[in-house]
């Protein structure tokens, strides 16, 4: 049974947009990661601590999500990580990194949890 070729139209149309949504996915998620490398340097290079808090977490089957928060100059800014770093609970403080001029790029430090004002290694 041969296909008409009105078919044969609606069938090309449809793999076209289909690929052209998969390539925005994979653009968008190349972007995502190598926004998240600069942002990374930049702390590395820029970057100022603080004491964060935990104020949520969830159980995912990817892992735990965590969002968390801090203070600067009487602002407060919000993370959040996926992680599965174990005994994560909300209360719990850390120290965060973030840029000085741009509070809103940061990361937390799970490798560095704070204990009455000290950190824990």
């Amino acid at each position: 049974m041969a296909i008409s070729d009105n078919e044969h139209k609606k069938n090309t149309k449809q793999f076209f947009i289909y690929s052209l949504i998969f390539i925005c996915f994979i653009a968008v998620g190349v972007y995502v990661k190598q926004k998240g490398k600069r942002d990374d340097e930049q702390i590395d290079k820029h970057g100022v601590t603080t004491i964060g808090w935990v104020y949520y977490t969830q159980n995912s089957t990817r892992g735990l999500w965590v969002k968390y928060s801090f203070e600067v100059d009487n602002n407060t800014f919000k993370g959040v990580l996926r992680t599965h770093t174990k005994g994560i609970k909300v209360g719990q403080k850390y120290e965060v990194e973030y840029l000085p001029f741009d509070p809103e790029v940061n990361r937390i430090n799970l490798d560095k949890k704070l204990n009455n004002g000290k950190v824990n290694d």
